[in-house]
């Protein structure tokens, strides 16, 4: 069994973790809609100074899926630029100590790993952790006709709920752990809300990190 630190998230105006009282502790900013400020010097700076300023040490990147496919080839180290730049931008002068980009199955790692091919000499420009995001309890989306169901159970000829959602996360984000342990510089994370007992055992197994939601309109106590 793998040794696993479970992070919170906290909700504000934006998604964060901390894990507090460790070594090297991870205080983790979730960047939606990066495709809007990854080659833009503006955008970039106000994220990383924000996050300096709020003591954010981990960025969690959304969108370099979308990015590769209609932005910038992300798989050459020409075009590329732009997101190796902003990596090593924020690890060596913003204190970010780490970066992550987000995938929903196995194969949507695939671009993110070849661009890391390209920089293992270099670690300020590598994509340190690959964290998957499959939202398996959700029924909204899990439901005939709902956009897991439409996309990845149904063509894998599964029912369309939750149970056989998670059954096909749980294999996907094994074979990310595969590839991550295969590769030291990298480590795998997912994200997960509302998992049974059952679950969390079998996820054990398959990630260095697991962050459970806990959503908060606020971070005081309605007692103060």
């Amino acid at each position: 069994m793998k040794y696993l630190t479970i992070a919170i998230f906290i909700f504000s105006s934006t998604f964060a973790f901390a894990q507090p009282g460790c070594p090297g502790d991870v205080k983790g900013l979730y960047v939606n809609d990066f495709k809007f400020i990854v080659g833009n010097t503006a955008a970039e700076n106000d994220l990383l100074e924000f996050a300096q300023d709020s003591g954010f040490n981990y960025l969690i990147l959304y969108n370099l899926y979308y990015i590769h496919n209609n932005l910038f080839d992300i798989t050459t180290a020409a075009t590329s630029l732009p997101l190796s730049d902003f990596i090593n931008k924020a690890k060596t002068l913003y204190g970010i100590h780490a970066v992550a980009g987000v995938g929903e199955t196995y194969n949507s790692f695939a671009n993110f790993h070849a661009y890391n091919q390209l920089h293992l000499g270099d670690v300020t420009r590598l994509i340190d952790v690959y964290n998957m995001e499959f939202e398996f309890w959700n029924n909204s989306t899990t439901a005939p006709g709902g956009y897991y169901c439409t996309t990845y159970l149904d063509p894998d000829g599964l029912a369309c709920d939750t149970a056989n959602a998670f059954d096909f996360y749980l294999e996907e984000l094994c074979r990310l752990d595969s590839l991550c342990d295969a590769h030291a510089y990298i480590k795998s994370e997912t994200y997960i809300g509302n998992p049974t007992a059952g679950q969390c055992t079998a996820l054990s197994g398959c990630a260095d990190r697991i962050l459970v939601h806990y959503y908060r309109t606020s971070d005081v106590y309605g007692d103060g």
